[in-house]
């Protein structure tokens, strides 16, 4: 069974773009590249590898088995580390810098009737 994701086009990303600028006040401009800062690429990596060894590892049998525990501390060390990074981190690392943060998340639903911007992407069903 296939799942189908529809990914938003490049007018509907530069459509949130603006939207974003208009609630937090802060200019946006379309041809600038915002990239991750290393430790956040750090805990995504490691992340990935953590949960697949994880899941590698969950079956009694298996070779690395004994990385199981390791690996689930892991990745509960990983997350508490990106909700702190979340908070002091650098620019483009912290929740209030992501596409979809709380404010807009309220400002979205104040206009649309409690859609939330990324459903509506991810869905198709965006009302602008």
């Amino acid at each position: 069974m296939a799942i189908a994701v529809r990914l938003p086009s490049v007018a509907t990303a530069n459509l949130l773009l603006k939207e974003k600028a208009m609630v937090t006040g802060r200019h946006v401009r379309e041809d600038t590249l915002k990239v991750w800062d290393v430790p956040l690429r750090l805990f995504h990596w490691l992340l990935v590898v953590a949960i697949a060894i994880a899941f590698l590892s969950s079956e009694g049998d298996s070779p690395i088995a004994g990385w199981h525990i390791a690996a689930g501390w892991t990745v509960v060390v990983l997350v508490v580390f990106r909700l702190v990074w979340g908070s002091i981190g650098g620019e483009h690392a912290r929740f209030d810098a992501t596409a979809f943060g709380p404010r807009l998340e309220a400002e979205h639903g104040m206009r649309h009737g409690g859609d939330r911007p990324f459903s509506a992407v991810a869905e198709g069903t965006d009302k602008d």
